[in-house]
């Protein structure tokens, strides 16, 4: 992530899961919280977390960089 451009760093940092992707995340948590999960929803459910945690880790890289940079605040 050094060799990124400011600009491009600034994308990652506000980065979210598709705003589908969401949808479908959110229904296929309350589906397992009620336990109705069938075995392909509970893979895709897997697939899902997985993308979140990408997204997690690709943003608090691109915010310490940026940090270090002098360019993004934390908020503690």
């Amino acid at each position: 992530m050094g060799s990124l451009s400011q600009a491009e760093l600034r994308v990652f940092a506000d980065a979210t899961i598709a705003p589908g992707h969401q949808a479908t995340l959110h229904e296929l948590l309350e589906k397992n919280r009620r336990g109705a999960l069938s075995v392909a929803e509970e893979a895709e459910l897997d697939r899902l977390l997985e993308e979140v945690d990408q997204v997690v880790l690709l943003k608090a890289r691109a915010r310490y960089i940026l940090g270090l940079m002098g360019l993004f605040e934390r908020v503690v």
